[in-house]
């Protein structure tokens, strides 16, 4: 997380831009937070939020629909991991 955290505070345009879309295709990243904030002087709420974890993983929650039924759920899986391409890159970068 160090590593993250480095790269996420020297490109946080960049990560900005990510984190937003992730918000924006309902996708966030979940994970443990510290009990008090390490970044206070950071405005950026997203940002902020997620140099305060201690771990993570990104995630959707949803009500199950139709696409469990129909065999859609796997199409659904394979398109949101291919919008997680940009912000995958971005994290691999940061830990080599």
């Amino acid at each position: 997380m160090d590593r993250i955290r480095e790269n996420v505070l020297k490109n946080s345009g960049i990560f900005v831009r990510e984190l937003e879309n992730l918000n924006k295709i309902g996708m966030s990243i979940i994970g443990d937070k510290f009990a008090k904030d390490h970044y206070p002087e950071i405005n950026n709420e997203a940002i902020r939020d997620f140099l305060n974890r201690k771990n993570f993983y990104i995630g959707k929650n949803c009500p199950i629909n139709e696409s469990v039924y129909n065999g859609e759920l796997r199409n659904e899986i394979a398109g949101a991991f291919a919008r997680l391409k940009a912000i995958y890159i971005l994290l691999r970068k940061s830990l080599q």
